[in-house]
Formats: C-alpha cells, sequence, structure tokens
C-alpha cells in the first residue's frame, strides 16, 4: 500500500491558499465511493496504521458516502487487492474528497454539511489504479513415470531438445489456457 500523502499530495490544491493564515496543506480524505466489483475486479483496502490490519472498503449499496464517509489521515495506507485469478486492468475507481484540515480517521463520518469552496471538503475527485498483466509460468500436470521416457512421432522442441509429453497431459499456461496440442 501506498500512504494518502504520495498518492493525493501532488493532486492537491487549496482555494483558500491565498488568505493570511490558511492551511494549504493535505489534512486526509474521505472516502465518499467505491466502483470496484469485488466479483470481478477486487478490493480497495485500507490500514490505518502500520500495526494495523488491512480492512476491505465496502462497495456497493454499503459503499461510503457523504453521509457516512470513511475518513483518512495523510499517513493512513491505501491500496487494490485483485482477488480474482489473473485480474489484470483498471478496477473502478474511489472516490474521494480532500481536506486543508487535519482528519482524524473514522470508519463512518457524516461530511455532507461541510462540502463546498469554502468548506472543510473540496468537490469530488476519482482515485484509480491500473494492474498489470504478468507472464505465469505455465504448469503441466497428468504426468505418470512411464509416459515421460515415449516416442512421438511429434516431440515438442524446447530450446533444441525434444520433450515428449504424455498425451494424457495437460499444459496450461494461465494467460492463454492452452489445452494439449492447442497450440495456437
Amino acid at each position: 500500500g501506498a500512504t494518502v500523502s504520495s498518492i493525493i499530495v501532488s493532486h492537491f490544491s487549496d482555494p483558500d491558499a491565498s488568505l493570511s493564515g490558511a492551511n494549504f496543506t493535505l489534512g486526509g480524505i474521505a472516502i465518499v465511493g467505491n466502483l470496484a466489483d469485488s466479483a470481478t475486479q477486487g478490493v480497495w483496502q485500507y490500514k490505518e496504521s502500520a500495526s494495523s490490519s488491512w480492512v476491505t472498503i465496502d462497495s456497493g449499496v454499503l459503499a461510503p458516502s457523504d453521509t457516512s464517509a470513511l475518513l483518512l489521515s495523510t499517513s493512513s495506507l491505501l491500496r487494490f487487492l485483485p482477488n480474482v485469478a489473473n485480474y489484470n486492468g483498471s478496477p473502478g475507481a474511489l472516490t474521494i474528497r480532500a481536506s486543508d484540515q487535519d482528519v482524524t480517521f473514522s470508519a463512518s463520518t457524516d461530511i455532507s454539511a461541510h462540502i463546498g469552496v469554502t468548506e472543510t471538503w473540496s468537490s469530488t475527485s476519482a482515485l484509480s489504479t491500473t494492474v498489470t498483466a504478468v507472464n505465469d509460468a505455465p504448469s503441466i500436470s497428468g504426468l505418470d513415470s512411464t509416459s515421460i521416457n515415449a516416442t512421438s512421432a511429434n516431440p515438442y522442441i524446447q530450446g533444441g531438445s525434444a520433450v515428449v509429453i504424455d498425451p494424457n497431459a495437460v499444459l496450461i499456461d494461465q494467460e492463454l489456457s492452452i489445452e494439449r496440442n492447442n497450440w495456437n
């Protein structure tokens, strides 16, 4: 995970910065929406401190909102955790509001009365990420002790050496789902 500060601070600006004595540093965020689909993508999680456990941010009808915002300080950690095999792409974003006031953790706070240019909370922004595909090593299963030394008219060639695969073997590459002789 990454700290709220490291994710948000370069994108944060305070319109009150020109006022004398105004605080124009990031104080924290309110998460007010979560569009990630836990069934097909994964989950957004937060960690309030280094010693705490990761907690999943609700989505769907239970997602945070302006009337039940998840408040995180700048030192809190955020991450997206794919929980679907081989997921890659851009999951649904978190909807956040930034604050120039110090934020104390709260699992559910009504911030709806304090939204706007002159208030504590900014307009909404989308916080998104991209999960990059990885090339998983293929696996071979179904081999028995006698078939590995069998002969075949069409052996598989790897690095110049013939490798005979048991006709009952299954070769699976997570990205391609290749089975048996379907190499195309």
